[in-house]
């Protein structure tokens, strides 16, 4: 039996964002309060009216997600919302933009695969957003002359091309993200930040030269 002290604790280690869950403080889950929270994008309640096993954190569908922890992915699945992070590889001088529907195991994914060839990827920032998948669009217009396609590398025995890789300084990704959130007013939650004092992912901003006459 999982154990946790508040739905706080228990989102949190789950990585479901602030934005995504109802308090009903005791009230019952009524067809009613289902409609509200599937019009205002709520995936979670919690303080509901307990389960048989006493917990208080259910769905929007009233399963208790304590009980079955797998119905959190389930619950998520047809939803934009995830985590988008950036990632760098300090060898290759590359950015890496991406989404996923949680960010546990994403850096040790990236390195396990060797992704785009390299071993040492750290991600540098990370957050939840409503509309990862929209973010993910959005940013590789924005980036669209930094996007490199030439960087081959072998995972499970066969080859592949990298994508989502750019060119350019994490200062110059985390401008570009930031602008979307704001342009868009995009509801985001769980943010982690790696502070590059040395400014080691500073890396150089390399027009492709194919863009570089338009």
């Amino acid at each position: 039996m999982e154990e946790f002290t508040n739905a706080k604790e228990f989102f949190e280690k789950h990585e479901i964002a602030d934005f995504l869950t109802l308090d009903l403080k005791g009230k019952v889950e009524s067809k009613s309060v289902k409609e509200y929270m599937k019009l205002n994008g709520l995936y979670f309640a919690f303080n509901t009216n307990p389960c048989k096993r006493g917990h208080t954190i259910k769905d929007r569908h009233s399963h208790c997600v304590v009980c079955d922890t797998a119905s959190i992915s389930f619950a998520l699945r047809n939803s934009q919302y995830g985590f988008v992070y950036i990632a760098g590889s300090e060898c290759g001088e590359i950015i890496k933009i991406g989404t996923s529907k949680f960010k546990s195991f994403r850096e040790f994914s990236l390195n396990r695969t060797s992704y785009a060839g390299y071993n040492d990827w750290k991600v540098l920032y990370s957050f939840s957003c409503n509309e990862a998948v929209s973010v993910e669009k959005k940013k590789k217009k924005e980036l669209s002359i930094y996007h490199s396609d030439l960087f081959e590398y072998k995972h499970d025995g066969k080859k592949h091309i990298a994508s989502e890789v750019f060119k350019c300084s994490y200062d110059k990704a985390y401008s570009m993200v930031q602008e979307i959130i704001l342009k868009h007013k995009l509801k985001t939650n769980l943010v982690n930040k790696f502070n590059d004092h040395t400014g080691i992912y500073n890396f150089r901003n390399l027009i492709r030269l194919n863009d570089s006459a338009k």
